[in-house]
């Protein structure tokens, strides 16, 4: 995946409530555990689980974004783009 496109789903991710923020994690770490009982290789299964612990970390500090917020950034990371581009 894109480094950008990952960036965007985090920041779509941090929009969600307490409550789903949570949810996400505790699927992700279930991922990670089913990952890595099939032989993922080591270092993307630490990695994984390194990128899932800083997520919960990131909650609990309350490093979070609102709805407007996010939007804003896209459309600056966008518009930014697009002034590249030409």
């Amino acid at each position: 995946m894109a480094q950008d496109t990952l960036d965007s789903l985090i920041q779509v991710m941090f929009t969600l409530s307490l409550p789903e923020q949570k949810r996400v994690i505790a699927e992700m770490q279930a991922n990670v555990r089913r990952l890595s009982s099939t032989g993922v290789d080591e270092s993307v299964r630490r990695q994984l689980i390194a990128s899932a612990e800083e997520g919960v970390a990131e909650i609990e500090r309350g490093e979070c974004f609102t709805n407007e917020e996010v939007l804003e950034r896209m459309n600056e990371r966008l518009e930014r783009s697009y002034d590249e581009a030409v």
